[in-house]
């Protein structure tokens, strides 16, 4: 990597996804790709990329204003989302949250229902003995 340039991760708290801010000499241009994208238009730093997952991703600068044309690779690993305390509750929780209790009540109700018709599905007919 590039003396001159830096690539700095930020993990939000209670966010599951991710940023890679990319920062050098201010006012220097830059291109870059992530995970063998296309290629960015020229961006000129910090530039920012937000809203990534987690998981191990891989960046590609490249600063086509100096005499060499620097250019650098480097992997970035974000951190996995593990546990309810690193990650904000989505609104998927509340729609399996709201299944699992509409499921509880339907079984509650057939339990009940059969209980009240003598343990069958149909009432009982009485026998004329």
């Amino acid at each position: 990597m590039s003396s001159e340039f830096t690539v700095t991760v930020t993990h939000p708290t209670n966010q599951c996804n991710g940023a890679i801010t990319i920062s050098g000499p201010t006012g220097d241009t830059i291109t870059y790709s992530l995970n063998g994208s296309t290629e960015s238009s020229s961006a000129t730093v910090p530039v920012k990329i937000s809203n990534l997952p987690s998981g191990t991703h891989t960046l590609k600068v490249n600063v086509p204003d100096t005499s060499s044309g620097t250019s650098f690779t480097t992997p970035v690993t974000l951190a996995s989302c593990l546990s309810l305390s690193s990650c904000s509750f989505s609104s998927w929780f509340w729609v399996w949250f709201l299944i699992a209790l509409i499921v509880f009540f339907a079984i509650a109700y057939m339990v009940w229902s059969r209980r009240k018709n003598g343990g069958g599905g149909a009432p009982m007919k009485k026998s004329s003995r």
